[in-house]
């Protein structure tokens, strides 16, 4: 399973098959204190003018993040680099800036952060698909996996939206 960045090879393209599994929505997630903790939802435009907390530069989450922004109108102003969601959170409780992180993520309830889901169109999510090598999924076991994998997906918190078909367009 892969998420899907600008990185990830285009589904056009011959050495692969990709199989669309699900949209994992972004929430951001705040510190206790903030004045987005106590909102059900928010643009993430509103969030254009905080200290960003992303992933290391070429990672599938920095990508997400950056996009993200991207769309929603600003370029994030990063303060901090982590690449788990525990370090993330702990920065984000002590006030250091804040953070996206998909609505799949389990975060550690000792930390004194909000999840905040985000609303506006589009909503930022993770795209998750299942990629082979193309023809490899001829093979009794590699297409067990992938049942299994998409049977999976489908099971999901009802939040998390499946994605149809087998071709990411």
């Amino acid at each position: 399973m892969v998420t899907a960045t600008s990185a990830t090879p285009p589904s056009t393209d011959p050495r692969f098959e990709q199989r669309p599994l699900l949209a994992d929505p972004l929430d951001l997630i705040v510190p206790a204190a903030h004045a987005f903790a106590g909102r059900d939802r928010v643009d993430l435009a509103d969030a254009a003018d905080e200290a960003w907390i992303v992933g290391r530069l070429g990672s599938a989450y920095h990508h997400l993040v950056v996009a993200a922004c991207t769309s929603a109108g600003f370029s994030p102003d990063i303060a901090h680099w982590a690449d788990e969601w525990e370090t993330g959170t702990a920065l984000v409780s002590h006030g250091f800036g804040i953070m996206l992180v998909p609505r799949l993520a389990r975060l550690h309830p000792h930390w004194p952060v909000a999840r905040v889901p985000l609303q506006g169109e589009p909503t930022p999510a993770r795209r998750i698909l299942a990629a082979t090598r193309r023809g490899s999924s001829d093979n009794l076991l590699v297409e067990q996996a992938l049942t299994k994998v998409t049977e999976t997906a489908r099971t999901l918190s009802p939040a998390v939206v499946p994605l149809q078909g087998h071709q990411l367009s």
